[in-house]
């Protein structure tokens, strides 16, 4: 059985890609595309409420398991 060839992991300064947060990281990960890929990685159904944020940016939600309520994201991380 051949691998295929795999690639490496490099470490980054997130900061020096996006210096805000609210201008510049939120935006990005808001595209639809980030999103899914997002999603996909993390095994979940998320979707992006525009506006919503302390600033105005958009705010991640989890679709709801049956069941639960429809909470941020950021709200399971915290609770963890």
């Amino acid at each position: 059985m051949t691998l295929p060839p795999l690639g490496r992991l490099e470490s980054v300064d997130l900061r020096k890609i996006w210096t805000s947060e609210a201008s510049d990281f939120a935006p990005w990960l808001a595209r639809p595309e980030n999103i899914a890929e997002l999603a996909n990685t993390l095994d979940m159904d998320l979707e992006v409420e525009a506006g919503s944020g302390k600033s105005g940016g958009p705010i991640l939600r989890r679709h709801p398991v049956q069941g639960h309520q429809h909470q941020p994201v950021g709200a399971y991380r915290e609770s963890a």
